[in-house]
Formats: structure tokens, sequence, C-alpha cells
């Protein structure tokens, strides 16, 4: 059975499309943790990552952000 989780993706197949939507969890390796994301925010890149002529991501879709407070 596999894990769902709610994350912000960035697409840009047939269109450009960035929201929020159920995505797989991801299999972790030994020493990888999962965390539960309660607090999160955008900084200048993930903003630009959202907009289709951003032009900071080269491979979608993407989650992007590493700014976070969980448990």
């Amino acid at each position: 059975m596999t894990k769902e989780m709610k994350a912000f993706v960035v697409n840009n197949g047939e269109s450009f499309t960035s929201g929020v939507q159920f995505v797989d969890a991801p299999v972790l390796n030994e020493g990888e943790v999962l965390i539960k994301v309660l607090w999160s925010s955008i900084n200048y890149k993930d903003g630009l990552a959202s907009v289709a002529d951003g032009k900071v991501i080269r491979q979608y879709p993407r989650i992007p952000g590493i700014d976070l407070a969980g448990v």
C-alpha cells in the first residue's frame, strides 16, 4: 500500500501548472527521515519556480522549497 502526502507541485508538461496535490510518499533509505511539516515558507527562488517564466527549474515535476518546521 502506497502512502500519499500533500505537496506543492510545479509541473511543465503540456501546460505549466502549480498547486497543492497528493503525491506518493517517498521510500526512505537508511539514515533518511520524513518530516511532518507544520509550517513552511516561500523564498524568492521558490516563488520563481512557481511561475511559468521563472527559469530556475530544469526538470519537472518538482516540489520546491527547503524552509520548514515540523516533527
